[in-house]
């Protein structure tokens, strides 16, 4: 495709030359010969710096929003205002809007993309049919693991790349967990979803959003997208968390296009869960829905997981999978990495590893532990640096409520003072509770936790779940908290 074909009807002062353009990206180390390079200044740096990278790696032209370069190259420069928008629709343009062809599902909501996007990709394998995922663990395709994953929701150009690459492999649908950041950043505009699924809002985000009607703003993007007359895919579905506050106002700025179903525990949802059994190794529950009752046993602990599979069952009923087929998906999932994760039992106590870092999935995580009625909760949490510091004392608080005995630690400090971090988390504890120690080094905070368990005992070790490092400034030390409790076990059984 010729470049001033990729930018026609596009504010952008192109140059004279219109080389032919073969592929996008924004990162310099994926560039090949022919491809248009994206020199995007972010926060932690500044896409300029890589163009020679770029340029000697084939780039056929650079996008920038700075006029001063234009005269620095060998190849074509083209200068436009909006960078994020300018990618995401010429991204489409080059990979030929491979979402007209490929059914995509997004899923949306503060928890539970993860879980859901996983448990519907299960009843996509039960019903011998092909899913692929972009989201918080890794990209993959079936059993193909493309990357891991380096935001929850990658660049414009990412997503319109593998999603070429899922129609080529003739995908049956293409699973995008949706960020809120992805949303106001413009990462999806142009994908045409065939439905989205919102699994609920909490607290998350205030350090970007300041509000969280800014932050659930940046969430009801989505549903005007689907409802917007330039999604011509029919039928289109919402699939809405009825239980959720928010959901009312979801339903508000629908068009009369998009079908809407509700799922929940309350009576009014037309898929809800019944006599709700938890223990530590599953969680039962009766489905109603207007196919009828059926009895699902999953293999993933707690009522906010109820809520994850009725969301996948309810949207696989929208794609004609068979009732039973679905139910049997949802049981086939035995775990996620990082997701109300058993590591291991020794002297019968429990360790969990579970993801939860936000005040709502802490207190749903440490309410699911207590009600299965455990001798002692040692809980091992931190708050990630450069991020909402308002949620910092709401998640110390809750953690020391509702546990034995706390250490707190690092998570992710990134470029903020460990100390500060720490203060932060100790203004909601100082003259409330007692139970708590900083320990700023976590493989020290983890076996101390595990050592000071007995039987019938359980350890939560919160926040991190499947990552493989602690950021510090702009590195990344590797660390990983089921591989940290797994080496402290060991030493036990010695």
């Amino acid at each position: 495709m010729k470049l001033k074909t990729v930018f026609k009807n596009l504010k952008a002062n192109l140059p004279k030359n219109n080389p032919e353009i073969c592929g996008v990206s924004a990162n310099s180390r994926n560039v090949k010969r022919g491809y248009l390079f994206f020199a995007i200044k972010g926060i932690h740096t500044n896409g300029e710096i890589y163009i020679n990278d770029a340029v000697k790696k084939g780039a056929a032209a650079i996008v920038s929003q700075n006029s001063k370069i234009l005269k620095k190259y060998k190849v074509p420069v083209v200068i436009v205002k909006d960078i994020p928008s300018v990618l995401d629709v010429c991204s489409h343009r080059i990979y030929g809007h491979p979402s007209k062809q490929i059914k995509t599902l997004a899923i949306t909501g503060t928890d539970g993309k993860t879980t859901v996007s996983y448990l519907i990709e299960s009843i996509y394998k039960t019903a011998d049919k092909k899913s692929a995922v972009i989201g918080t663990i890794n990209y993959r395709l079936g059993k193909k693991i493309i990357s891991k994953a380096v935001n929850t929701t990658p660049l414009a150009c990412d997503i319109a790349d593998m999603l070429s690459y899922f129609k080529s492999k003739k995908a049956d649908l293409a699973i995008l967990e949706t960020s809120a950041h992805s949303l106001s950043q413009k990462r999806t505009g142009s994908v045409l979803f065939d439905a989205a699924i919102f699994t609920g809002l909490s607290q998350d985000h205030l350090d970007y959003y300041k509000t969280m009607d800014r932050y659930f703003s940046a969430k009801k993007i989505l549903f005007k997208m689907l409802s917007d007359a330039s999604n011509k895919k029919s039928p289109k579905y919402a699939i809405l968390n009825g239980d959720d506050a928010k959901t009312n106002q979801i339903k508000k700025i629908l068009s009369n296009k998009v079908k809407v179903v509700e799922f929940g525990l309350k009576p009014k949802n037309k898929w809800r869960a019944e006599n709700i059994k938890s223990t530590l190794n599953s969680t039962a529950f009766n489905l109603v829905c207007p196919k009828g009752k059926f009895k699902v046993r999953l293999k993933l602990l707690g009522d906010y997981n109820v809520y994850n599979a009725l969301a996948a069952l309810a949207f696989a009923d929208t794609q004609n999978i068979n009732i039973k087929t679905a139910v049997k998906g949802v049981e086939n999932l035995r775990g996620i990495a990082g997701r109300m994760q058993s590591v291991g039992k020794v002297r019968r106590f429990h360790v969990i590893v579970d993801f939860a870092h936000t005040p709502a999935a802490v207190k749903k995580t440490l309410t699911l532990i207590k009600s299965l009625r455990p001798n002692k909760i040692y809980t091992v949490i931190g708050c990630g640096g450069d991020r909402d510091r308002t949620k910092r004392p709401i998640m110390a608080s809750a953690v020391c409520k509702s546990s034995d005995y706390v250490f707190f630690t690092a998570d992710n400090p990134r470029d903020e003072n460990q100390n500060r971090i720490f203060a932060d988390m100790l203004k909601g504890v100082k003259g409330k509770h007692k139970n708590y120690k900083v320990i700023a080094d976590r493989k020290k905070a983890v076996e101390q936790a595990i050592k000071k368990t007995r039987t019938g005992d359980v350890v939560l070790l919160a926040g991190k779940g499947h990552e493989e490092g602690i950021i510090i400034k702009n590195k990344i030390i590797p660390y990983n908290d089921k591989l940290t409790a797994e080496k402290v076990l060991r030493k036990l059984k010695k």
